[in-house]
């Protein structure tokens, strides 16, 4: 327990930065809404998934109070891929949801609606496409994908220490100064 407790405070930028990416992405998934499952519950799964992946992945960040703007761009970037991951998955689903629509609209089947709290109205076709995804999902081991997925993405993550990423950003800078250029020469 002791020796848990020293390499957490080791590494909390680390933990902050997994769990952050994978907390957004939980938070958006279509099976883990607040309607169906417990945000306890939801954060608790995001929590033992983030120790498994620090376990796994060969990735530290060291935390240093004087890379303050650094480390906030850092969990903003991975809120936003954790919210981009969730909204890939998500429309896998909902691809499923508007074909179940369109056929059921085109047989005559859209006047029998029903009602589920998480997603609202669907016609009886299309809640079994629904359903029928969710199953595929599972069947096909999108879970472990997905946990595979999260992995990967967090261990090709680069690590640059600050100074890397300024000189990234004064050359992109520079990129941007000489297309600006080339466009403004373009039109004159």
């Amino acid at each position: 327990m002791i020796e848990l407790l020293s390499q957490f405070t080791e590494n909390i930028l680390t933990f902050l930065v997994i769990e952050t990416r994978i907390a957004s992405t939980f938070g958006i998934l279509f099976f883990l809404r607040k309607e169906w499952i417990s945000p306890r519950i939801s954060l608790a799964f995001s929590l033992v998934l983030t120790f498994f992946i620090m376990q796994i992945a060969p990735i530290h960040f060291k935390a240093s109070p004087t890379y303050l703007i650094e480390t906030i761009s850092l969990l903003l970037q991975q809120f936003f891929l954790g919210f981009t991951t969730g909204i890939l998955i998500n429309f896998f689903m909902e691809c499923f949801i508007g074909f179940g629509q369109m056929v059921s609209l085109q047989a005559g089947l859209g006047f029998s609606t029903l009602y589920i709290p998480g997603i609202g109205s669907l016609t009886s076709l299309a809640n079994f496409f629904f359903l029928l995804s969710v199953l595929i999902f599972f069947q096909l081991n999108g879970h472990l994908v997905f946990i595979n997925m999260l992995t990967t993405s967090i261990e090709m993550l680069p690590k640059l220490n600050p100074l890397d990423q300024y000189m990234i950003k004064k050359k992109k800078l520079y990129y941007l100064q000489e297309l600006f250029l080339k466009v403004r020469s373009c039109f004159l």
